[in-house]
């Protein structure tokens, strides 16, 4: 990838993170910010406890049989519900900057799986700490929960992008 995408995919992060906490030095955003970090502690504490308090763990054979299943109806309900938007869906000021660069199509296609996969790896590891203990060891559910959301999201596309091919 460019060194100019790679480098604004680190200004893209660092603006997330400044308009995160910009909103704290006021009364108000330091108020939603308490709020929000006690609801995420409440959400995952629960979870972190159960599966250190429990020692058992799910039925390997009932995850077997039932995660295909679950994969399926993700990767059927996520191309139903995307309607008619695009594959690869590009904000304004995106177009605007980037289009205009001197970048491959395959850059700027790389340049958004690649902030895709940045998004999944928060989400997989938030779901890692909820469903810790239907797994034995962590860093695998991890890992699979960030290839489930990975090929979910590459499914859906690929089919957009067949459906936008087939349309034209």
């Amino acid at each position: 990838m460019d060194p100019a995408l790679i480098k604004l995919l680190r200004l893209r992060t660092r603006a997330f993170r400044r308009r995160m906490f910009r909103g704290i030095k006021t009364p108000r955003g330091a108020l939603f910010f308490v709020i929000g970090t006690a609801m995420i502690l409440l959400w995952l504490g629960p979870a972190l406890f159960m599966a250190v308090a429990m020692d058992q763990r799910s039925n390997p054979q009932t995850v077997r049989a039932v995660v295909p299943l679950i994969l399926l109806a993700l990767c059927t309900l996520n191309v139903l519900t995307s309607g008619h938007e695009k594959a690869v869906h590009f904000t304004p000021a995106e177009v605007n900057f980037l289009f205009g660069g001197p970048f491959t199509r395959r850059q700027l296609l790389l340049y958004k799986l690649t902030a895709s996969v940045a998004a999944s790896v928060f989400v997989s590891l938030m779901f890692s700490v909820v469903f810790l203990q239907h797994s034995s060891m962590w860093i695998a559910a991890m890992l699979g929960y960030l290839l489930i959301m990975l090929f979910v999201q590459l499914f859906s596309m690929a089919m957009m992008l067949i459906g936008q091919t087939v349309a034209e």
